[in-house]
Order: C-alpha cells, then structure tokens, then sequence
C-alpha cells in the first residue's frame, strides 16, 4: 500500500517536493495530496492574467532567478521535460539574460548609484556542468581584488594633473601587475593554500599582505579621486576584509572549507572587524547585498541581520560563481512559467489537490511525536459531482497559446457563483467558511510535509510548539521581512525611455528598492 503524504500549503518548496516524491521511478511509492488555501497555487510565485485588463500579468512582487540558481532550473528543466507542451521549448527560453544592474539612485554620476554590468561566463545555469567550489571563487576573488585595485589607480591617475602622484600610481600598478604575474600560474588550490599559509604566519593580521598594502596606499593617492575611482575602491575594501576574514585562523574557515562556522557573526560587523572602513560599509554595494535578499529585520536597513558565513557564501556565488548570466527575468508570470507546469505534470502524475481548504490547526499526539491531527477550513463547496477544482485557463495571445491562473476563482464550479460582497480566500485575514475537517494520522495520512510561511506557523502550529521546544524555538527566532509591491503598465517602451537593454535596480529609494522590467 502507497504511504499517504499530506503537503499542506501549495508554494514552489511544497510542489518540488511533491514532485520529487512523484517520480515515476519510485513506481507509486507515494499516495501524495496537496492542499491549498484559495484557488490557485504558487505562494509568492503565485501569478494571474486579468482578462478585465487585457490579460495583463498580475502577481505578488517582483521575481528574478539569479545565475548562480542551479537546482531551480535543473528541476525545472526536468518539469519542462516530463510535461511535454510546456509555455516554452525550454525553461531557459522562458527568461530573458540580463547583466545590466544599476545600485542606487540618481542620474549618472551621482555618488550613490552605481553601474554594475556583469560579463557573460561560460555556460548555463542548470546545465549539468561543475559549479566552481569556494575555493575556485575565492581565488578569483582574490585575483580580481588586485584587478579592481590596478583599474582604481589607472583611472585615479588618469584623473589627476598632479605629476607627483601620477609617479607614484605608475609604480603601484606596476607593483600590481607583478604580484599578479608571480601567481597568475597557481592553481586555486595552490593559491588558497599560499593564502592560509600569510594568514597562519602573521597571526591573521594580513592574510593579503601584499593586496592590502597597496590597496592602503592607492587610497592615501586619491583623495578627492571621481566617484567611479571611489566605487571601485569600495568594492576594494571590502573584497580585502571579506578575504582576512575568511583566512582568520581563529575560524579557519577556509582552512577547513566551512563557511558555516561565520555564521555566529553579522555580515557588516564582521566586515568591519576586520578592516572594512565605514563608507564602505555604508555603501550602495552593500545595501544592494542586503536588499537583494531581505537582510534587514523589517525592512530596517538600520537593522543588518545577514549571517556572515551565509553573505559571503551568496556573494561570492551571486557576483562570480554564476553562469551565463548574472539574472534571468521571466518573460511570464511566474504563475504560468513554473506553477502551472508543475500543476500538470503532478496531475498527470495522479498527486491530488485539495484547493479552497485553509489549516487552521497542526495537533501533535500526546507524547509529542509526531503530527496526529489538522483540521482544516472548507472555503467553499464545489458543484456536484465535481469534487476537484479545476484552477486553470486557456487563452491565446499574439498567436501563442497561454495556460494561466484566473484573477478569481473559476466561479461556475462553486456552489452559489460569486458572492458579494467577494471574500479575499487568499487573505490571512479573511475567515470565509462552509464548514470545516479534521484530516487523521493513519486514517487519512502517514506523513506530513509542511509547506505553510513561518509567519502563520505563530498561529496554526501552536499547539505543536507547545509540545516541542525545538518548534517554539524555530517560531520564535525565523521572523518574517514585510515587502510591498507595485506593478506599473506604460504604452512607452523602455528603450523609448532611454534604457535599452533595460536595467534590474537594486538598493533604491525606499520603499521600492528593487525594481525591473
């Protein structure tokens, strides 16, 4: 007999596992349903088209995919496979390439905002090939340290009618240029281990002894350098601190290739432990590592709470481990691009959906153990004999057949039709009901899977985190980022507006700091 799998909550973490449980080469291991509050699927990748509005795409925040994402377009492309007729011939024909990303805002020139092309590296993100370990990316970190360094001294010389210090920036590049030459036949292997090697010697103090001696004159050399010189010598300064923090043999992170053992230390007070100079650590650069991935409590960006093992392992990912691209911006909704896909291939697969059903409580036995009980809210009642929701539409589009999640629910196969006023079944706050259930351990599940956001585990796990302290604990640390959103539809295109290709932005005005087309 199947084991019974109960996921509760349909987001992309829920439906991947549901997919991975489904595989046909467990040959029906698994009995899986997936239940979900209101009528569609995707959590903060749920999208619509509205039909009132032209099919316009409408969903809940901005989305991109990074270079550095492997498994989501590797398990992607493993959906696009097993469906057949997906929305694109491929799960990287559904995005388009970006490398254009501005930080800050302003008109160019402006200190505060930054250009920040991204070249083009080999391959494709979920391609099969070897991603580079941290210690192939911290060698090109440290090579590209010197490169930023040589390009701050070019331009500060370029920049300055003093003959003095022109003399003297001359001399530090070719000091840089020889540096770079005495390693540039090392290995990465054999580059980290000359590193760990300074660190050990010299008590860590100087892990990139010679990088940051000349890294220290070029700034005493540029005063009053252009704002690009000081961008780059931002980007300097905290490259140098992130590599004599990674080579302190108090944490031996490096050493022993564990990353993990930083994350006792916040990322910017580790930063500036180690040699970080505040305006650097008040830059653009860093508000866009911290805004890019909602690393201030609340939204605070007085608050920094990033987990400096975890920061460097994402930056040095995001900004050199990536490849082809360093973004990848959807040309759908990611409703239609990764959830419906996923919906089809599951139903073909004979996972079943409980959809218009909310838990409302997740009741452990009386020793602790394990999930006995969820009871769940029943949102609406379904036309008999229909005892599944259909959640999706079809509709053709400059000649392309699209598959797409309604605005609304699909009201003709609910009993009464649409109401009014309409309840808001997605909402938190909104209580609609026609009854409720009670799904039980060994009558109608083996196992539960949870698919459901920290913040409403407060309320519908409670009695669990009465029963253990590991989940009181894990509710009362994990707090939740609040974001808000706005779309904008123009009948101007961004070329016409001047950017062309168009840009992603991160670390802008508040309270819309990211932004893209």
């Amino acid at each position: 007999m199947a084991e019974r799998v109960l996921i509760l909550g349909g987001g992309p973490a829920a439906l991947v596992a549901a997919f991975e449980l489904s595989e046909p080469s467990l040959a029906g291991r698994f009995d899986i349903t997936v239940v979900q509050q209101g009528w569609r699927l995707g959590g903060k990748c749920a999208s619509s088209r509205n039909p009132a509005m032209a099919y316009r795409n409408e969903e809940h925040g901005l989305h991109v995919w990074f270079g550095f994402y492997e498994n989501c377009f590797a398990t992607m492309d493993r959906v696009y496979r097993a469906h057949g007729t997906p929305p694109y011939p491929t799960i990287w024909d559904a995005f388009f390439p970006r490398s254009n990303t501005i930080l800050g805002s302003g008109p160019a020139g402006n200190p505060d905002r930054w250009a920040a092309p991204f070249p083009s590296r080999p391959g494709r993100p979920g391609d099969g090939t070897p991603i580079d370990s941290p210690v192939n990316l911290v060698a090109y970190l440290f090579r590209q340290l010197l490169a930023v360094i040589k390009q701050a001294a070019v331009e500060a010389r370029q920049a300055t009618s003093n003959i003095a210090k022109k003399v003297f920036l001359a001399g530090i590049e070719a000091e840089i240029d020889l540096l770079a030459a005495g390693i540039s036949l090392l290995t990465p292997d054999a580059l980290v281990d000359r590193l760990a090697a300074v660190a050990v010697s010299s008590n860590g103090a100087r892990a990139v002894d010679s990088a940051a001696d000349l890294f220290d004159r070029v700034i005493r050399a540029v005063s009053g350098a252009p704002s690009p010189v000081n961008q780059l010598l931002e980007i300097a300064d905290i490259g140098r601190a992130i590599l004599l923090g990674l080579f302190d043999p108090r944490d031996r992170a490096m050493q022993d290739n564990d990353l993990d053992v930083l994350d006792k230390y916040e990322f910017s007070a580790w930063l500036r432990e180690h040699g970080c100079r505040p305006q650097s650590l008040d830059s653009t650069f860093v508000r866009g590592v911290y805004e890019a991935f909602f690393e201030y409590d609340g939204g605070n960006r007085a608050k920094p709470t990033y987990a400096a093992g975890t920061a460097v392992r994402v930056m040095l990912r995001t900004g050199l481990g990536y490849k082809g691209e360093v973004l990848y911006l959807p040309r759908d909704g990611f409703g239609e691009l990764l959830i419906a896909p996923l919906y089809q291939v599951l139903k073909d697969r004979g996972v079943k959906f409980e959809f218009f059903h909310r838990v409302l409580s997740i009741e452990p036995d009386a020793a602790g153990q394990r999930v006995d009980r969820v009871v769940l809210s029943r949102q609406v009642d379904l036309i008999p004999p229909r005892t599944e929701y259909g959640p999706l539409e079809g509709v053709t589009l400059g000649g392309r057949t699209v598959t797409y999640w309604p605005a609304e629910p699909v009201w003709g196969q609910v009993v009464g039709g649409k109401p009014t006023p309409t309840p808001d079944y997605e909402s938190y706050w909104d209580s609609t009901a026609v009854g409720t259930r009670t799904l039980n351990f060994g009558a109608d599940f083996d196992k539960v899977i949870l698919g459901i956001p920290v913040t409403a585990l407060r309320e519908v796990a409670a009695p669990l985190a009465q029963a253990r302290g590991t989940w009181r604990a894990l509710i009362d640390t994990l707090r939740p980022v609040p974001n808000i959103a706005m779309q904008v539809w123009s009948d101007t295109t961004t070329a016409a507006l001047g950017w062309d290709p168009p840009p992603a932005l991160d670390a802008g005005p508040v309270p819309f700091t990211v932004w893209t087309e």
